[in-house]
């Protein structure tokens, strides 16, 4: 396999490893940062062919850094490349009127409060509910919360920060938050956290979505895990097969 090569990325910016594989049989990849397993995910998309694999990460973020090592794995042994992966951070600016036309902008390097208003840490008077779907299914997250100044809004999976995406869909309304994850896949399974944040303090509430394991059915009857039904479920693809060894 060829060297993976260091990036370097704005942050919100996408990153992608890349890595050409040789030899037969077609090993099994698994990728690691700072050697923790790196899951597929909806942020974490790999892809793997005869001739390379890749790890793409859709938006980057502080938390994303690290060394990232791909590791190729076949009966004869194991073969390993690894690169890291540095996020520049981009600061925001928020503009505050000051008189007439006249403005000021402020360098933000996470977000500030433009206002004098009686401070009020956040609170939540609706906090969010465990839910189980199945797959495929939409699974919505919502709470509400007020306070002063008004919070900032921040969701969680597990300590990974949730963003909008093709599949999913963060919004507010006034105190309503909302969260919703369409076409739930296995890997959506987890802790949730939304967090409250403004001048005054931080609240949380947290809550867990299970989805449904897989089932396989015939002819109306669930089929059973056995020595001639194999059922098995690749969460780095998000594919499900089941396998019958012996047709009667």
């Amino acid at each position: 396999m060829t060297p993976l090569t260091d990036l370097t990325v704005a942050e919100g910016s996408p990153a992608r490893f890349v890595t050409a594989l040789s030899g037969s049989p077609t090993p099994k990849i698994s990728w690691y940062r700072d050697g923790h397993f790196v899951e597929a995910t909806r942020d974490f998309q790999m892809s793997q062919d005869s001739a390379s694999c890749s790890l793409v990460i859709r938006q980057t973020y502080a938390e994303d850094e690290g060394l990232y090592e791909c590791v190729a794995s076949t009966p004869v042994g194991q073969n390993r490349t690894s690169a890291r992966l540095s996020v520049e951070k981009v600061k925001t600016s928020a503009v505050k009127q000051l008189s007439g036309e006249e403005t000021e902008i402020q360098e933000l390097d996470e977000w500030e409060v433009l206002d004098n208003k009686e401070e009020r840490a956040p609170e939540f008077k609706v906090p969010i509910k465990g839910s189980s779907v199945a797959i495929g299914d939409n699974a919505v997250f919502e709470c509400c919360v007020d306070g002063t100044p008004k919070p900032e809004i921040y969701w969680f999976c597990g300590n990974r920060k949730v963003r909008s995406s093709r599949f999913i869909r963060i919004s507010r309304d006034k105190e309503v938050s909302k969260l919703e994850i369409m076409n739930v896949k296995p890997y959506d399974t987890g802790k949730y956290t939304v967090r409250a944040i403004n001048k005054a303090g931080v609240k949380s509430s947290s809550a867990t979505l299970t989805v449904k394991d897989i089932k396989w059915f015939h002819n109306n009857r669930r089929i059973k895990e056995s020595k001639n039904f194999v059922i098995e479920y690749e969460p780095q693809s998000g594919l499900a097969s089941l396998t019958i060894k012996e047709i009667f």
